[in-house]
């Protein structure tokens, strides 16, 4: 049952999904080119200086590069207690080779009450939770007409954390805080003077292979965001201008579909 919530979820295309949940990289950040596109060049020969000494690490066996970034991402997310955003998303399919576009927006309030809407061209859906429940609700046929409805009764058996990412983010602030992050996943960072990103490899088994987040260095949400599944599909995130939420309009996570449509329970 539970590789079957998995599973939805992953049909979902959350982030952020969903977040988790999002794609390219900088390595993150270049959208449009897949693997195999770029011509191969033949790497340099490599140049060793035996006096040069190997960058230190700390006492969680991270660089020092990637201390600073894990930071930095802890302390935005940190202030980001309610936010909503336009999004472009993208979903490209490894067994059929194709991407999917579409566009939507998002409501989310700490810690973790959200709704994530896509609003087609390729996918018009619903992905809410009153941090109780959720629903998961596509519109096949457009809005006014039967949906397909999965409502999810309990959290507690999703992998919300990495779903969520996009949106709640990561909190690194208490020391018990980033020994969980450091148990769960395997972190690593992208450093330049115009961005900077944070690579997310889950530990143990998960459905979800790789997430990356992307921050501009002035900006304190964030830019984009990739989730890759173990199958080697890819859901990329590009955030527009963000809000941060000074009231809440508690409807926005109520779930609205018509009366006729096919609703199949998870406990």
């Amino acid at each position: 049952m539970y590789s079957k919530l998995k599973r939805t979820l992953l049909s979902a295309k959350f982030l952020p999904l969903v977040a988790a949940c999002l794609l390219a990289t900088p390595a993150f950040a270049q959208t449009g080119q897949k693997a195999g596109k770029e011509k191969a060049q033949r790497p340099s020969k490599p140049t060793f200086n035996l006096n040069e000494k190997p960058e230190k690490k700390s006492e969680d066996g991270l660089s020092s590069q990637t201390e600073l970034v894990l930071k930095s991402v802890s302390e935005r997310y940190a202030k980001l207690r309610a936010w909503s955003a336009p999004f472009a998303h993208e979903s490209y399919s490894v067994a059929l080779g194709t991407s999917r576009l579409s566009k939507g927006e998002f409501v989310f309030v700490r810690p973790d009450k959200f709704r994530f809407t896509l609003n087609g061209p390729a996918e018009i859906s619903d992905f809410i939770s009153n941090g109780k429940e959720a629903w998961y609700i596509r519109f096949p046929n457009g809005r006014k007409k039967s949906a397909q409805v999965q409502h999810f009764q309990s959290l507690q058996n999703i992998e919300l954390d990495k779903y969520l990412i996009l949106l709640r983010g990561i909190s690194t602030e208490r020391p018990e805080e980033k020994a969980k992050v450091l148990r769960d996943f395997k972190v690593e960072s992208l450093l330049d003077s115009s961005k900077l990103s944070l690579l997310l490899t889950p530990k143990g088994s998960s459905d979800i292979s790789e997430v990356s987040i992307t921050f501009e260095n002035t900006k304190p949400t964030p830019a984009s965001a990739k989730i890759v599944d173990s199958l080697g599909g890819e859901v990329t995130i590009k955030l527009g201008e963000a809000k941060m939420l000074k009231t809440i309009d508690k409807k926005a996570f109520v779930p609205n579909y018509p009366k006729d449509s096919k609703i199949e329970e998870f406990r």
